[in-house]
């Protein structure tokens, strides 16, 4: 995997695009269902701050992104 730390990315589906992760293999890695990643990315659920947190480290991004697909 490659790393992006200092590129900006406007949307969190941007960044994983960037970055070359898939929303399946994203949720794995944050610990939660691919469908909560989803719901959450679309906005029908609430982000929470253990997910982005885990998001952001593991994608190497600023806190500043959209998170919810517009």
């Amino acid at each position: 995997m490659n790393t992006y730390s200092t590129q900006t990315h406007r949307t969190l589906k941007n960044a994983m695009a960037d970055y070359g992760i898939s929303l399946r293999r994203l949720a794995m890695y944050i610990g939660c269902s691919p469908s909560l990643l989803s719901m959450m990315m679309s906005g029908q659920r609430k982000f929470k701050l253990k997910y982005k947190d885990r998001i952001i480290s593991i994608l190497k991004i600023e806190d500043n992104i959209e998170w919810i697909n517009q």
